[in-house]
Formats: C-alpha cells, sequence, structure tokens
C-alpha cells in the first residue's frame, strides 16, 4: 500500500498558517496627535514671519473615515469610524510644527491663517498583521490684517503608510499623524508662504 506524502511546514510556517485573518469587526479611531516626524524635519520660517490668528474647519463632504479588508479576501471589509473633532486634531498638530519652525502668532497686523479639512481617509489591509494607508488632504487660505479676500492659497496633501498590528488604535493614529505632519510640513517649505508672511500678503 502507498504511503500518502504530506507537505512539511517548517514551525514558523505552521504559525502563520494558522494567524491568517479571516474575518474582521468594525473599529473607531479616537484620534490623538503626536508628531511622528523629528524636529529638524521642519524647516525653520524667516523671522518676519507671523499669523494674528490662525483657525481650522472640518469642510469634509464624507465624515466617513475608511475601511478595513482583508488581503485574500478584499470584498470582506468593515468600516473604521472615527471620534474627535479632526479641526481641533488638525490645529493641535499645527500648533507644534509652527513652534518647531518659530512661526509665531497672535501678531497683530500680520496675516490670519484659514485651513480647512478637506479630506482625512484611512484603510486597512490585514493579513497576518496589517499595512495602513493613510491620507490628509487640506487648503489654506491667508488673509491681509482687516480684510476678507485672501491674498494667498494652497492645496496641501501628506500621505504616510504604516504596518504592524491590526485593529490598533497606535497604529492608526501614527498613520493619520505622520501624513498630517507631512502635509503641515509642505505648508512650512513652501516659499511663497513665508513671503506672503514677510509683507507681501495684502500689498
Amino acid at each position: 500500500m502507498g504511503r500518502l506524502a504530506l507537505p512539511l511546514l517548517s514551525p514558523l510556517g505552521v504559525i502563520l498558517s494558522g494567524c491568517v485573518a479571516t474575518s474582521l469587526y468594525s473599529t473607531t479611531v479616537p484620534l490623538s496627535y503626536k508628531s511622528m516626524e523629528q524636529p529638524a524635519a521642519t524647516p525653520a520660517v524667516r523671522p518676519c514671519a507671523a499669523l494674528s490668528e490662525f483657525t481650522v474647519e472640518d469642510a469634509r463632504e464624507s465624515k466617513d473615515l475608511g475601511r478595513r479588508s482583508l488581503e485574500r479576501t478584499p470584498d470582506i471589509n468593515k468600516p473604521i469610524a472615527l471620534e474627535g473633532d479632526p479641526a481641533a486634531w488638525v490645529r493641535t498638530g499645527a500648533q507644534e510644527q509652527m513652534r518647531r519652525a518659530g512661526l509665531r502668532t497672535g501678531v497683530a497686523g500680520q496675516p490670519a491663517l484659514h485651513m480647512k479639512v478637506d479630506q482625512l481617509t484611512l484603510s486597512e489591509t490585514v493579513y497576518v498583521r496589517a499595512t495602513f494607508d493613510g491620507r490628509v488632504t487640506m487648503s489654506a487660505d491667508l488673509v491681509p490684517a482687516g480684510g476678507t479676500k485672501a491674498c494667498w492659497t494652497a492645496r496641501i496633501s501628506g500621505f504616510s503608510q504604516n504596518y504592524g498590528y491590526a485593529g490598533s488604535t497606535e497604529n492608526y493614529n501614527e498613520t493619520l499623524n505622520h501624513a498630517l505632519d507631512r502635509a503641515l510640513i509642505q505648508l512650512l517649505s513652501s516659499s511663497d508662504f513665508s513671503e506672503n508672511l514677510c509683507g507681501k500678503c495684502g500689498q
């Protein structure tokens, strides 16, 4: 009688084959800002750059944050909900990045910066661990002191990727915070932004 040949699995192979995700649950991300970039990544602004005020508005058309899905069967997916105020989250991140850049705020006679959160998305693909993609897109308007019409506008965006434990609140926040940092650094790196803060805005 012939013998049945069975495939051999290494101990690691046995472990991994038993840990592949086959189901998902809905989850919620409580927004919590912590910078993911080293301070040296934030450029210093010119000494003359300053703002009179800074506001942030959540202008997203869709309030959905994103979805988590299985890598092998992407049709199996669940929503990722958002807990917290995106505008307050952006403001906290912006204040930190402005501090690092040396950008003063609350200076009378200087332009006001108004920002809108246009897009905030997060996706998660689960296998044994998970990969995460996050994106933050915002519009920024500078308004001269005492004015109502923007003298400078820009659209900024930050994207990030992450890897780690599935369903991890820490991994979700790391991904979103890194995307936010990159968007804010893009703004602070703009020479047009600095020029308008140093007298060009309103001339």
